[in-house]
């Protein structure tokens, strides 16, 4: 998985970023980015996370068009914040994209840090890469 843990000014593309109310967020520690707004998640908080080439669909969508479906990953999908599991709400082809696989991910309660560290599985195997971000204690 390449996830997207970045923010391109330019492009104006948030990459990892957490909801309040109707306003996005980046979730990194506050002040991290000159002129950006952002905070540290919170438990309880939804953040959502992309990343490319996971694998099959159910149902099974063509490859190159708009996902314009409801669609799940076929292979189990775990996320971790250091060893604790998270709960995934979606797990599924990003709604009017093409290729690009979103994740909506429940930051569960934990003591938190501006390092703190996600991993995942799929089917079972472990992920080698590992994100890492703000998340406030509870």
């Amino acid at each position: 998985m390449e996830a997207f843990t970045s923010y391109d000014e330019k492009a104006e593309t948030e990459r990892l970023y957490v909801h309040v109310g109707w306003q996005r967020q980046l979730v990194v520690p506050q002040g991290a980015i000159a002129g950006i707004t952002s905070r540290s998640a919170k438990p309880g908080d939804t953040i959502i996370i992309y990343g490319i080439g996971l694998g099959a669909m159910t149902p099974a969508l063509p490859i190159g068009q708009i996902t314009e479906v409801s669609n799940t990953l076929s292979a189990p999908f775990q996320f971790y914040f250091g060893s604790t599991l998270a709960n995934t709400i979606y797990s599924g082809l990003a709604p009017g994209q093409i290729g690009v696989y979103q994740f909506n991910v429940v930051v569960p309660a934990i003591s938190g840090g501006d390092f703190t560290p996600i991993s995942f599985s799929l089917g079972g195997v472990t992920g080698t890469q590992t994100l890492y971000t703000a998340v406030q204690g509870n």
